[in-house]
């Protein structure tokens, strides 16, 4: 017996040794491998970037201290633990940290060692952090040299707070050993004295189990429960005598028959091996498992069954939790909408996702096992990839098009990084694309947008909300003088005129605010030195914040505007005028005519000696008072008839009548004056037009003022033609004379009011300077158009045409 509890006790001291075996090889490679990740630095540190990778991704605690032990760089697991961001901690000690003064003190003093030593210093340390855990690290303060002088340090601090746990649990288990093995000496001497019936027994017994065992004599129906069982079943040790009914009735109904029949089972000779639910007295269920074996004698009579019972419920527990985890991890995985990807060395797929099954167009089952360079547009470029991921360990954003069975193609980027067993080794690359379909086409609109930037005509300006101008186009460039290089970096004030000092800034104020200013006219200052006239739009460029952070504008010359409005308002300042003036002469016109009709009408009354006998010379200046006064009311009605024109006043009466019955009343009107010269008058109709309708009494005036030049500007002894013929809708009428002409320089006068030729000749062919101006305006309202030819000395042709019918 004694020598049992001794086989016993040295088995457990074996195996606890064991354990702390493991446990100081298991701190051991924690010590390596943050040997391993603080290489010299022409291994680790080979460039910065490399350095950041490998940094940002170590589950190690990484901060670099200049020599005033201020944070040059921490890593993201550095600042989760500090409580603050990376940026907050860079360039601060830990006492502005706010770290505890004591442990400040300590970091300062071991990192000063090893800027003065240069040498690695290795050590331990504990703080609690301001999320009020305690924390224990393995740490390496590593010098960094520069030009072989120490510039900064670079420290490493491993978390080992679960292993200084799990020591300290073991130094508790090996400073309680001997009591336990004490403990445990006893149980098996009690359940040694138990066993009486024989050492082959207890052989047996220690042979199935070394939990909860039980024997049942099946001769004698007597069921020995060791200590534990009775733990298991909820019970005191030796709390009854226990049979196989008793068993029984603390198995789950749903269980007993399975129990049963493995105990049948047995009792044929077949060993069983089972899980089984059982029900405690308090109601608790709990889960165990059970193996059981047949004891025959003399032949295949059972005498007896010998088997334990172990409490399998957390294990169970933690069973079922990893299933749900890894169908939890699983569903993620199938519900993402990037394609992800596992490939083994060989460059075959292992597994994939669905998202993978719906870009390439082929099911999990066909893709897995084959190439995965194969479902590209550039298998080489793929292989390339995550070859190189198997020999760099990541790689991100590699760029691949992904082509779908039916030729459906997919830009993506790859991040890629190696997966190991438990061993370390590598086995395999996890890749994961993401769909950049749409990137792509933004950048294309971004694209097309930078290009539509640089052709337009219009200047395009970013900047600061200071006014430092951080882009700057072509059209800045036409429009201010300036090439991009000169203004870069400099303030947009540059541009603003000194009788406008402060404008951009007041316009600042408004962007700052969130607001914008559209189509703001005014001037700025070309690099030459000359104003231009703009019209500026401003408007915020804001943050994800929705604050305001930067400016665009866009700013037009608007010169050529600028001049256009000017000319338009001189133009309508001229027309003001012009109709002014033209309302005031038909005012004055009514006003001079009354009289004059007067005058004229008594003048012809005396002329005819109506009131007694005049001599010659009387009847003389009667003629002439008579004569001026006419032509003076001929004046007058022509500045009141163009007065209405340009009053938009003159409203056409027409009418049908006869063309030729109109022509030779003309003619007959004017012949008087026409024979004092000798000048014959010839008309000449033509016979398609009869009639035509117009203003009757205005086309007189039109054929009226024609002719009478006509006659007016003929030598003695000439011609006067008229003549009309029919062109589409219109009717043409010329008057044609073998006059003096009209001077080139001349020809442009011409239908102007009060405007006469010949001004040599003045004297001799009185005029108001009226009568073409009129018969221009009086032709445009009748919808036609005004011509003529002429030449000095030899006479000159005027023509008109008008609508033969109205509309």
């Amino acid at each position: 017996m004694i020598i049992s509890e001794s086989v016993a006790a040295d088995e457990l001291e074996i195996r606890l040794k064991k354990q702390t075996a493991e446990l100081k090889k298991s701190n051991k490679w924690v010590s390596a491998e943050i040997s391993e990740s603080t290489q010299p630095e022409e291994d680790v540190l080979k460039s910065e970037e490399k350095f950041l990778i490998l940094a940002e991704n170590s589950p190690d605690v990484i901060v670099r201290f200049d020599r005033q032990n201020r944070h040059l760089y921490v890593n993201q697991v550095a600042a989760d633990i500090y409580g603050y961001s990376q940026e907050e901690i860079k360039g601060k000690t830990h006492n502005e940290l706010g770290s505890d003064p004591e442990k400040a003190k300590f970091w300062k003093e071991h990192n000063e060692k090893v800027f003065s030593t240069g040498k690695t210093e290795t050590m331990e340390f504990d703080c609690i952090l301001p999320q009020r855990k305690k924390y224990y690290f393995n740490i390496l303060i590593i010098p960094e040299f520069v030009n072989d002088e120490v510039a900064s340090v670079l420290t490493i601090s491993r978390n080992v707070t679960d292993v200084k746990k799990t020591e300290s649990t073991l130094k508790e288990t090996l400073d309680n050993l001997e009591e336990m093995i004490k403990k445990r000496t006893e149980e098996i001497e009690k359940a040694y004295r138990s066993l009486k019936e024989s050492e082959k027994c207890l052989a047996e017994a220690q042979k199935i189990a070394h939990l909860g065992s039980w024997n049942w004599n099946i001769v004698s129906n007597e069921l020995y429960w060791s200590d534990e069982i009775y733990r298991i079943f909820g019970l005191s040790p030796q709390e009854f005598g226990a049979t196989y009914d008793a068993f029984l009735s603390y198995v789950h109904p749903e269980d007993r028959d399975c129990v049963n029949n493995a105990v049948k089972g047995a009792l044929e000779g077949k060993p069983y091996s089972i899980d089984h639910r059982i029900i405690l007295k308090g109601g608790e269920e709990r889960i165990v498992h059970e193996q059981g074996e047949v004891i025959f004698e003399n032949g295949n009579v059972p005498v007896r069954m010998a088997g334990i019972v172990q409490d399998i419920t957390e294990r169970k527990k933690i069973e079922k939790a990893l299933g749900m985890a890894n169908a939890y991890n699983r569903s993620l995985i199938e519900v993402s909408l990037d394609p992800l990807v596992t490939i083994g060395p060989d460059g075959k797929i292992t597994d994939v996702n669905r998202a993978t099954e719906i870009v390439t167009g082929y099911f999990r089952s066909e893709l897995i096992g084959t190439d995965f360079s194969d479902y590209f547009t550039e298998p080489e470029k793929a292989k390339e990839g995550y070859q190189y991921v198997f020999q760099k360990g990541l790689v991100r954003d590699y760029q691949l098009e992904i082509r779908h069975k039916h030729g459906h193609i997919t830009p993506v980027l790859y991040n890629a990084s190696i997966y190991r067993d438990e061993n370390g080794r590598v086995t395999g690359v996890f890749a994961a694309a993401r769909d950049i379909t749409e990137l792509k086409k933004a950048e294309e609109k971004i694209k097309a947008l930078a290009n539509a930037v640089e052709s337009s005509n219009d200047a395009i300006i970013t900047g600061t909300l200071d006014g430092t101008i951080t882009s700057w186009n072509k059209g800045a460039e036409q429009i201010y003088g300036y090439l991009a290089e000169e203004v870069m970096g400099k303030n947009v004030s540059i541009l603003e005129p000194d009788n406008l000092k402060g404008e951009i800034k007041q316009l600042f104020d408004k962007i700052k605010q969130g607001k914008k200013v559209k189509r703001y006219e005014t001037l700025r200052l070309k690099k030459d030195g000359i104003a231009v006239n703009v019209s500026v739009t401003l408007s915020p460029i804001f943050d994800v914040s929705g604050n305001p952070v930067a400016f665009s504008g866009i700013a037009r010359d608007i010169t050529e505007k600028k001049i256009t409005e000017n000319l338009l308002h001189e133009k309508q300042m001229a027309e003001f005028a012009n109709r002014t003036k033209s309302e005031f002469l038909a005012n004055m016109s009514h006003e001079l005519r009354t009289p004059l009709n007067s005058i004229i009408g008594f003048s012809d009354m005396l002329y005819e000696q109506a009131y007694g006998e005049l001599n010659q010379k009387q009847l003389r200046a009667i003629s002439n008072i008579s004569n001026n006064g006419k032509h003076l009311l001929n004046l007058i009605n022509g500045i009141l008839d163009l007065s209405k024109i340009e009053a938009n006043k003159m409203e056409l009466d027409y009418k049908e009548f006869e063309l030729a019955s109109s022509l030779d009343l003309i003619r007959n009107i004017l012949s008087p004056i026409a024979d004092k010269k000798n000048i014959e008058i010839e008309t000449g109709v033509d016979s398609s037009i009869s009639k035509i309708c117009a203003d009757e009494d205005r086309f007189i005036r039109i054929m009226f003022n024609l002719v009478d030049n006509a006659i007016k500007f003929s030598f003695e002894n000439s011609l006067v033609k008229i003549g009309t013929r029919k062109k589409g809708e219109l009717v043409e009428i010329t008057v044609e004379d073998t006059g003096i002409g009209i001077k080139t320089e001349d020809q442009n006068k011409l239908f102007k009011p009060f405007s006469q030729v010949n001004s040599f000749s003045s004297k001799k062919f009185q005029g108001t300077g009226l009568g073409l101006s009129l018969v221009k305006q009086i032709v445009n309202l009748h919808g036609g158009y005004v011509w003529f030819k002429c030449e000095q000395g030899k006479g000159s042709t005027f023509a008109f045409a008008i609508p033969i019918t109205k509309g």
